[in-house]
């Protein structure tokens, strides 16, 4: 299932992109206009059937579907050192790439997101299997097509949104 530019322009029409949630005591992010694509942009980005995005840009075309929803967005991105690339954190290495949560839903999903030939490392699958022993609904999604649309469908579902 592909969502074509006007199913795209409805959902950003219906977004709940600025909601004010004081109820939950949530200081939301207001996105800015380098944080959200127009809708023929996010169509136009979306994983074409025979080539795929680096993961960076993958996680980039998440990140904005689920702004568009009204998620709340973690992610990490590596940065450039003198020693190679680097994601500086505290803690265990492998944790997943994004973690969604929906402040009105109170959905949660977290992801590990990976190129068309990309594979999980053995530190990210210990904690792929940690969080699903605890409960979290934690998936491997790759650039392609299929995972796209189980992408946009399972999202909007977790977004509280039907598509029309």
């Amino acid at each position: 299932m592909t969502w074509t530019l006007e199913e795209l322009e409805e959902a950003l029409k219906n977004s709940d992109v600025r909601i004010d949630t004081p109820d939950l005591g949530i200081a939301r992010h207001e996105p800015s206009k380098s944080d959200r694509l127009k809708p023929e942009e996010l169509v136009n980005t979306m994983p074409p059937k025979k080539r795929s995005h680096p993961e960076a840009d993958f996680q980039n075309i998440v990140v904005q579907l689920a702004k568009t929803l009204g998620f709340m967005v973690h992610a990490e991105r590596p940065a450039r050192t003198k020693d190679g690339w680097r994601t500086p954190i505290q803690g265990d290495a492998g944790f997943p790439d994004v973690v969604l949560a929906h402040p009105v839903t109170g959905n949660i999903i977290i992801l590990e997101l990976k190129s068309a030939e990309g594979r999980v490392s053995l530190a990210q699958q210990a904690w792929i299997d940690c969080l699903q022993k605890c409960g979290l609904h934690v998936f491997v999604k790759r650039d392609n097509q299929e995972d796209w649309d189980w992408l946009v469908e399972v999202l909007t579902k977790l977004a509280g949104k039907e598509r029309a």
